[in-house]
């Protein structure tokens, strides 16, 4: 499929270029490209809120369990199979990721999910309520929600590799000192009038950032792992429920 386009004749002129317009077709309907790029950053924003928010649920539990051991015998275990220091860990991760994505969405006039609110009861209930469980429930936590969190960011990390190679096709076409010539110089322009001005290199710093940030999310999966989650009764339900209700969060944000 392919179409025409006035092209501006540098010795004069013009000329009709016809230029292939299938990976560049956008059909009625389709949601543009910032859009798509605006859903994404207030998703990944509400899921490292809610996240720090998990974390910091389990971290108050723990720390009260250990401050009450002396006063309620069955507390006195939380002395020593609390994971603080890898809660601790994990949440500083967390907290960094928030900020990144909360200075994004304030960049470009995204407004959060409406259901922010909510975000925050929930995230401190499932973060205090797995705690009071026990260790091995509290890392189930962190596991189920870490491993959608995880998978979330590899299909971003796709749609940003598809994004950025647009722009490399027309990199390819410049000469040696790196100006593109009109054909396809008039070509980037219009593909970047349809992204609604996504940039380049916004795009790159993006990737980076979910490809640092998804290595991280894999890591706190693997501390759970290795802090005995897969030994909780009913490891397999309670993960997939979990599983569950984080994927069911996350959609719901892309869109309000």
């Amino acid at each position: 499929m392919s179409r025409s386009i006035s092209n501006p004749n540098p010795s004069g002129g013009n000329k009709t270029v016809y230029l292939k317009t299938q990976a560049y077709q956008w059909l009625p309907g389709d949601p543009k490209p910032r859009q798509v790029i605006n859903e994404m950053l207030r998703v990944d924003q509400a899921g490292e809120y809610g996240a720090t928010l998990i974390y910091r649920g389990q971290i108050a539990w723990f720390k009260l369990g250990n401050k009450l051991k002396n006063e309620l015998i069955s507390l006195k275990k939380y002395k020593h199979t609390a994971p603080l220091a890898e809660l601790k860990h994990m949440l500083e991760q967390e907290v960094v990721h928030l900020a990144y994505f909360t200075e994004k969405i304030a960049h470009h006039d995204i407004r959060p999910t409406v259901l922010q609110p909510l975000w925050h009861v929930g995230g401190l209930v499932m973060g205090f309520i797995s705690a009071v469980l026990g260790k091995k429930a509290a890392m189930t936590c962190t596991v189920a929600v870490e491993e959608v969190i995880a998978k979330h960011y590899g299909e971003q990390l796709e749609l940003l590799s598809r994004y950025i190679s647009r722009f490399d096709d027309h990199n390819e076409h410049d000469d040696s000192n790196g100006n593109s010539s009109p054909k396809h110089h008039l070509l980037l322009q219009e593909f970047r009038l349809k992204e609604n001005e996504l940039r380049e290199d916004e795009l790159k710093e993006l990737k980076e950032k979910i490809t640092q940030f998804r290595s991280e999310e894999l890591e706190h999966r693997d501390i759970g792992i290795e802090h005995d989650a897969g030994k909780m009764p009913f490891y397999l339900l309670t993960s997939l429920m979990i599983g569950l209700i984080t994927k069911t969060a996350v959609e719901i944000a892309k869109k309000i």
